[in-house]
């Protein structure tokens, strides 16, 4: 079990090098400075279009702003010079590397002002976050198996939010570390709902072994947002980075020249 990481580490010199087991996640937040600018001409043509087609602001952001820091990052990381970097997607639409330098697995999560990348080498790796918002718990209770709704009405009423966010960044970024997308049915396997308790995936009836494949570790608090990592093995554990801090210094300079 992957011991969480008690705090974003500022980053404010060189951008760290990915050490062999480890999992980064890099947080960017979208309401403070914007560091994502100076590295906007990254982007490849596709990544333009594919945020002009997003019909709301906000979304085009989260979109820029998030490949913008995959391609960042992967390329401090070793993937190659930033601009170069290529890209696919699996058969239910994972983003990968197609030219990288290195083994680098990567998986990116936006919601609200958060943006979300998590990666590591050798190993797939799966990461959500989502915006706290009131009543969405009522809305969406088809992703719950039933031991997973029976377990959140345990849940003191003022814990249930808290439970359900738990409940659904867990199952959502264990399935984007498979590369399923919805291929499994939610209800199929079991997350610990308590969002005090540390993330565990409790049976997977689809993949019974996958309970032994797959861990899920917490984060450090996003204010306003719920998030989980998922990756393969027990032998992890997650550095958390804030790239904002960033955003004045000439690490930059070294992938986005």
């Amino acid at each position: 079990m992957p011991t969480p990481a008690a705090a974003w580490i500022p980053c404010t010199a060189a951008l760290p090098a990915l050490a062999a087991g480890e999992v980064q996640v890099w947080w960017g937040a979208l309401d403070g400075e914007p560091w994502w600018e100076p590295l906007l001409p990254l982007l490849a043509v596709d990544e333009r279009e594919h945020a002009a087609r997003l019909r709301h602001s906000d979304d085009r952001l989260r979109s820029l702003a998030a490949r913008a820091l995959a391609r960042v990052v992967l390329a401090a990381c070793g993937a190659g010079r930033a601009r170069a970097l290529r890209f696919a997607r699996g058969p239910h639409g994972k983003p990968r590397l197609t030219n990288s330098a290195r083994d680098l697995r990567f998986n990116l999560a936006h919601s609200g002002n958060a943006v979300l990348l998590a990666l590591a080498s050798g190993r797939e790796v799966g990461v959500d976050v989502e915006e706290l918002r009131a009543g969405i718990a009522d809305e969406l209770t088809g992703i719950c198996s039933p031991a997973e709704a029976a377990a959140l009405a345990s849940l003191p009423a003022d814990r249930r939010e808290a439970g359900f966010f738990a409940c659904w960044t867990r199952k959502e970024a264990y399935l984007k570390a498979r590369g399923d997308g919805l291929a499994v049915e939610p209800d199929r396997f079991d997350v610990a709902v308590d969002p005090d308790a540390e993330p565990e995936l409790l049976a997977t009836r689809h993949d019974p072994d996958d309970i032994k494949r797959w861990t899920l570790a917490a984060l450090p608090l996003i204010p306003g947002h719920a998030a989980t990592v998922a990756a393969m093995g027990s032998d992890w554990r997650p550095h958390c980075w804030r790239i904002q801090d960033l955003a004045t210094s000439g690490a930059w300079l070294a992938v986005v020249e």
